[in-house]
């Protein structure tokens, strides 16, 4: 089937063009790497957004295209107390008071804690061989390439291992009194997970959960001059149309070339 291409126009045109999920972040898979900023906009690298008076927050490390949700994490650690680590129990609370101190809040974008699955999907989301497992004592995956990421898109303190090893706390218990923990190795080069005990104190580097906004699918059979797109990115024949089906006009189909991509 031959691509369509539209001109759109009306007030809302920029919601509905980026996708039918108006509460999801416009990102591919090829933005991994990118910068997120505290509005929700991305950047090649931290410079760009300086340059462009915005505040990059985190590094988009996962995106999940079947589920449209993606992971990006935080340019540093959430720690209270430089150097202190915290424990298990105090994880969220470290989170909460972090993006509070440095009005981290980030648009359409949840920050969290990892789970295990989670640190997973963010190294293999950036180049690590491998796939998620829940058998988490043989858990071996490279960190090279988030780390790679984000000494280049960031700064050198982003990483999450320099000259030192480091141990990183996941939300994902093992038992009433020990949580995992991802272990960053400085020799092997390779994130493998521990079980500790909650009362230890280790670091904590938050991620930011969001939504991917979905993009708006027309077919051909849509492309008719004078239609309109809703904000859940259906095509009726009138705004009328839409309110009778309880669906929010956004745009009217202005032009349509079916020749050309």
């Amino acid at each position: 089937m031959k691509k369509i291409r539209f001109l759109f126009f009306l007030a809302l045109l920029l919601m509905t063009a980026v996708g039918a999920k108006a509460d999801g972040l416009v990102v591919t898979s090829n933005d991994i790497g990118k910068v997120i900023c505290t509005d929700g906009s991305l950047y090649a690298t931290v410079s760009a957004a300086g340059y462009a008076g915005k505040t990059p927050v985190a590094m988009i490390a996962y995106i999940d295209t079947q589920n449209h949700t993606g992971l990006a994490i935080a340019l540093e650690d959430a720690v209270v107390n430089m150097y202190a680590g915290c424990e298990w129990s105090e994880i969220d609370t470290h989170v909460q008071t972090w993006v509070s101190n440095n009005v981290y809040t980030v648009a359409n974008a949840t920050w969290k804690v990892p789970t295990a699955t989670e640190w997973q999907q963010m190294l293999i989301g950036c180049g690590a061989n491998g796939s998620v497992s829940d058998d988490l004592p043989n858990v071996s995956l490279s960190y090279v390439g988030i780390n790679t990421l984000l000494g280049n898109n960031a700064y050198e303190t982003s990483q999450l291992v320099t000259q030192w090893p480091e141990s990183y706390w996941t939300t994902t218990e093992d038992n009433e009194s020990k949580a995992w923990y991802a272990a960053f190795s400085n020799t092997y080069n390779n994130m493998f997970f521990v079980s500790g005990e909650k009362t230890n104190a280790y670091t904590v580097r938050p991620c930011l959960s969001f939504d991917v906004a979905e993009p708006i699918r027309i077919t051909a059979a849509d492309a008719q001059i004078g239609w309109v797109i809703c904000t859940d990115g259906t095509v009726v024949a009138s705004a009328a149309a839409a309110t009778a089906a309880s669906k929010t006009a956004a745009a009217m189909i202005a032009s349509v070339d079916t020749e050309n991509g």
